[in-house]
């Protein structure tokens, strides 16, 4: 997935150079940190992003379910140009229930739209103990919807700086963790006798 900013096409077309085809995806957002709704693009916004990203339907960022994330996120699930929306939240949302995560979910997969939901890397802040606890819950609040093929966790790294950013296990434990979810279609470990 690239990533760009309302106006960029930078990483979209650098992926683009490097790997000789579009992304599966991608994800174009208003960085307005917290003020509510403003990271998701206006309707003028998409059109532009979709023309510059290869007429191909684009991703959109909410960091909430929430008041004007709701209606915000609403209104870009109308759009034709949309393929889905990427949730982004604060760690205390997905670890509390704060924002209505899972009602954010069902509305994007109602909408038939994709969602990437977002967990942060061990040593940016979250803890990978945290990332488990992240998909249980959303696993609990909301079963159905986790296990549509719609639904994409996504681990990002902010930081390179962090050491051993997945926690201990590395990536590889992130990697088998995101394994075990339900909807998970590919290879799994062998569990021994």
């Amino acid at each position: 997935m690239s990533e760009d900013n309302p106006e960029s096409s930078k990483s979209y077309d650098d992926y683009v150079r490097i790997k000789g085809a579009p992304p599966e995806d991608a994800m174009c957002y208003n960085e307005t940190g917290g003020l509510p709704g403003g990271t998701l693009l206006s309707d003028s916004q998409i059109d532009v992003q979709f023309k510059s990203h290869g007429n191909r339907p684009i991703i959109c960022l909410t960091r909430s379910y929430g008041g004007p994330w709701r209606t915000e996120t609403d209104r870009c699930l109308k759009n034709t140009k949309l393929r889905g929306i990427c949730l982004e939240y604060v760690k205390k949302a997905l670890l509390e229930n704060i924002n209505a995560p899972a009602e954010g979910i069902r509305a994007v997969l109602k909408a038939r739209k994709r969602v990437y939901i977002l967990l942060h890397a061990a040593g940016d802040g979250w803890t990978l103990e945290e990332n488990k606890k992240i998909i249980e819950n959303l696993n609990a609040w909301c079963p159905e919807a986790m296990q549509n093929e719609n639904v994409y966790l996504v681990y990002q790294n902010y930081s390179a700086e962090a050491e051993g950013w997945f926690g201990p296990g590395g990536v590889k434990e992130a990697i088998d963790q995101a394994c075990e979810m339900p909807n998970y279609t590919g290879r799994r470990k062998k569990q021994s006798a």
